[in-house]
């Protein structure tokens, strides 16, 4: 498999037109933890569906605190769980507050989406002309004016935030972002509340900031990194190299983790290693979410709060965690 090499590849992209996703390896989505559809149910594993049917050829996912979005190769977006703010589906259910199938904002569906992102209440997509769509408790009127040029989106807890193509940061929600941030090419939004943010500058070092943002610090050791992630307690850099930085309150990644291409963090840690198998470390709220057995060839990870997603390219695979 080629990951490690398509990790790199999406971040020299950032700087160039946000188009990256539509040639991302297409798959089936596979959760486990906390069902999003049914969260009185004991843990458990399964695979994401769509009208009694498997959701397929999902390049690209990311996990809220209760809700989930998937998406398509076709520039669509799929979502799942928590509706109450209608930051899901983008429409509110009359019959239920969890609501799953494609979004839908002011009854038009929404495409040409090349990225996504889901934090608390909120929702973004980050369309092919880079502008950025909004929808849940925050909505598309926060969204501040003349947005445009955008090539990376990140939300939080409380706020949420837009990469621009020359390499600075836009924030709008209950918080703001430091001052003179340059030079840019991700961004990372913690899901709590008072949770700190990150962001990765070209030279491969990482800034990170609090909820007064008053000032961005520069994460020492923290040094050729090209991915970041966070969480309530975790923080997370992968290196060039294929191994990882950790620091903060949450667990340590297990000694001697090499091969990884992609992280993602919550309460638990994940690492996608290059021959498509996942690593995980430390507990959600009440158990470990270690990646279920025979889960394989998978290209793109997410954690949210209590459930972790994760896609696979293979059929098969995908199958034996239908339920």
């Amino acid at each position: 498999m080629k990951i490690f090499q398509t990790t790199l590849l999406v971040l020299t992209l950032l700087f160039s037109r946000p188009t990256f996703l539509a040639a991302a390896p297409a798959g089936q989505v596979i959760w486990w933890g906390t069902d999003l559809d049914n969260p009185m149910s004991v843990v458990s594993t399964g695979i994401v569906t769509s009208a009694g049917q498997v959701l397929n050829d999902v390049v690209a996912i990311t996990a809220g605190q209760s809700h989930a979005l998937a998406l398509k190769s076709d520039g669509t977006v799929f979502a799942w769980g928590l509706n109450q703010s209608g930051q899901a589906t983008g429409y509110i259910s009359t019959n239920s507050d969890r609501a799953s199938g494609l979004v839908i904002l002011d009854g038009q569906m929404l495409s040409n989406v090349v990225a996504i992102a889901a934090g608390g209440n909120d929702s973004l997509a980050l369309k092919k002309d880079g502008t950025v769509v909004a929808w849940g408790s925050t909505g598309q009127s926060a969204v501040p004016a003349g947005l445009y040029n955008v090539v990376a989106v990140a939300a939080g807890a409380d706020r949420c935030l837009a990469l621009k193509r020359d390499g600075t940061l836009v924030c709008w929600g209950r918080r703001r972002v430091p001052a003179a941030l340059s030079n840019l090419v991700a961004v990372a939004a913690s899901g709590v509340d008072f949770g700190d943010d990150l962001a990765l500058k070209s030279d491969g070092t990482v800034l990170e900031w609090d909820r007064g943002a008053s000032k961005a610090y520069a994460q020492v050791g923290a040094s050729n990194i090209v991915a970041i992630a966070v969480g309530r307690l975790q923080r997370i850099a992968l290196k060039n190299d294929g191994t990882i930085f950790s620091w903060g309150n949450g667990d340590r990644p297990p000694s001697g983790l090499s091969h990884v291409v992609g992280i993602a963090a919550a309460e638990t840690g994940m690492a996608l290693k290059s021959d498509g198998t996942i690593t995980s470390w430390g507990f959600s709220p009440y158990h470990r979410l270690d990646a279920p057995a025979g889960l394989s060839d998978v290209v793109a990870i997410a954690a949210g709060d209590n459930y972790c997603l994760a896609i696979t390219t293979n059929r098969a695979v995908a199958e034996k965690f239908r339920r």
